[in-house]
């Protein structure tokens, strides 16, 4: 049995979220004409979340969202089972839809037959990627709070603490901010020098701390890290930050409309050349453009045809053993950092013809 039904007054009908949505149906429509396909079906959580701007999970460990949708030519249908459906219209997604099949839990509704957003991808990405005029305020806002709440845990964390504490400390910081913390990586002394990836374990911090997070609002995401040292960092440990902040200025100087990927990995790799890694950047990837995914698409060697775009968001992260330097910034005339709060101690880097703010080492007192 599927009931259709409509409703009217809820939290997500604002005007603005209507137009929003209009926007990206009547730019995914285009899309599907050009490629001479009917219709789609979005059962992705980055997909459905992009294009209502709600959010389309229950469980965050999976990529399936809770709810499809079917777009035509004519119509955008919401199927979606008796336990989501008035909390997602209501909550999530608003009353945009022209029909809403609503079908009861027990007896799943087969969609088989549809092409859908896995087979799309390829139109899907370059839409969900570009962030629209109606969206900026609400991405600004989201970047300088995921800043914050990455910061908030930094200035909080006291020696003695395991890392699943600080990490717990994080989580907090994000979900007060309304922000999921999807990614939440922390790594204490030793371990940052070991693990690009540190996962948080009972490891008690003794002076060096590093943060990561990857948080995500409403489906889109924004990515962070930050350094903490109890006491003055020793010389090779600041020679091998500003050799990383070296290349991650250079890497967001490069970010602009028109620069190709292929180029932008061989910049990558003099970068790390010229700062004396030349190795480093082998052990982990370098982070690239961001949205409905972490990481939308990495930056690989000879992808020349992929080409950075205005109004879309990247995350680089270049990493060397015991530091690591990561920002999100949105792609304007000049690359805007969006995570930057201003509370966080910051480092001047010179490049050429220009200059570009990282973070520092926040140094506190080792009591």
């Amino acid at each position: 049995m599927c009931r259709t039904f409509f409703h009217e007054n809820h939290e997500k009908n604002g005007s603005g979220q209507m137009n929003l949505f209009q926007q990206k149906v009547k730019a995914l429509r285009k899309a599907l004409a050009e490629s001479h396909t009917k219709a789609v079906l979005l059962t992705q959580q980055k997909n459905v979340s992009w294009l209502t701007g709600g959010r389309s999970h229950v469980n965050p460990a999976t990529e399936r969202a809770v709810a499809s949708i079917l777009l035509t030519g004519e119509d955008v249908t919401l199927f979606v089972n008796n336990i989501e459906s008035k909390r997602l219209i209501e909550e999530e997604f608003g009353s945009h839809f022209d029909d809403v099949r609503e079908f009861p839990w027990y007896e799943p509704l087969s969609l088989e037959g549809y092409t859908t957003d896995q087979e799309l991808e390829g139109i899907l990405q370059p839409l969900r990627t570009v962030v629209l005029s109606g969206e900026k305020e609400e991405v600004k806002t989201f970047g300088i709070e995921t800043g914050a709440a990455i910061e908030s845990a930094a200035f909080h964390l006291t020696r003695g603490m395991t890392e699943f504490e600080v990490a717990g400390i994080m989580a907090r910081a994000c979900w007060e901010r309304g922000i999921e913390p999807v990614v939440n990586l922390v790594a204490a002394d030793r371990r940052v020098f070991t693990r690009r990836h540190p996962l948080p374990t009972n490891t008690v911090i003794d002076e060096y701390v590093m943060l990561v997070l990857c948080g995500r609002r409403n489906g889109r995401f924004m990515s962070v890290s930050r350094l903490v040292h109890f006491g003055n960092p020793g010389g090779d440990l600041t020679r091998r930050h500003e050799a990383v902040t070296t290349i991650d200025a250079r890497m967001i100087n490069g970010t602009r409309s028109g620069a190709d990927f292929a180029h932008l990995f061989s910049e990558m790799k003099q970068a790390y050349e010229d700062t004396g890694f030349p190795d480093e950047w082998t052990f982990h990837h370098q982070g690239g453009l961001s949205g409905f995914a972490s990481r939308e698409q990495l930056l690989l060697p000879g992808l020349s045809a992929k080409h950075v775009k205005n109004d879309q968001i990247y995350a680089w992260n270049p990493s060397i053993a015991g530091v690591k330097s990561e920002d999100t910034i949105l792609v304007e005339d000049e690359p805007k950092i969006l995570t930057f709060t201003g509370d966080f101690p910051v480092e001047t880097v010179q490049l050429d013809g220009a200059q570009q703010e990282r973070p520092a080492i926040l140094v506190r007192r080792r009591l």
